[in-house]
């Protein structure tokens, strides 16, 4: 492990530019940590800034190309440190979706409830292995040539998409 610990930390991510995903985790959970202490008046101001701010600036400090930092293509992240970016982008988009899921489940319209009820039940039916490799392997196939989105905006779809269907059945229950 201690040999490792890098490759286990980062993945393939250059190692002289590994001070940009620990000052953005770093940040984070500094902010985070900030935001327990503070007023509810204020607090409210920093779970905004978390949500709609900071995952741009932590994007664009991690990939680089801005702010005169050099750009780290998303094929070099890995490890825990991409584990959690990914983690955390699907908690954010799954519960607005989950949540739109769920009302449309519960809906009287019964063309939006059963497309809501077959994507729930498909997504959910499927296990999330199966949906990382069609879209990692099996949707470039599907698409025009020259067309190839990045591997990491694919991956981020699928979690997102497959955590919304077990989001929507939460909230639904609920």
């Amino acid at each position: 492990i201690k040999v490792w610990f890098n490759r286990f930390m980062y993945g393939l991510y250059p190692d002289a530019e590994q001070w940009r995903i620990n000052t953005a985790f770093l940040t984070l959970f500094v902010i985070v940590g900030i935001s327990f202490f503070v007023s509810a008046k204020l607090k409210k101001y920093f779970i905004l800034f978390l949500v709609f701010v900071y995952p741009f600036f932590g994007i664009k400090l991690i990939s680089g190309g801005s702010f005169g930092l050099e750009y780290v293509e998303s094929a070099a992240w890995g490890g825990l440190s991409l584990t959690f970016i990914i983690s955390a982008f699907a908690i954010l988009f799954c519960f607005p979706i989950g949540v739109f899921l769920a009302l449309g489940r519960r809906s009287k319209m019964p063309i939006i409830k059963s497309l809501c009820v077959v994507f729930i039940e498909f997504i959910r039916g499927v296990p999330l292995i199966t949906l990382l490799f069609t879209a990692n392997v099996m949707l470039p196939l599907f698409l025009p040539d020259g067309v190839n989105p990045d591997n990491l905006l694919r991956a981020l779809v699928a979690v997102t998409l497959f955590q919304s269907a077990y989001m929507a059945e939460a909230i639904r229950g609920g």
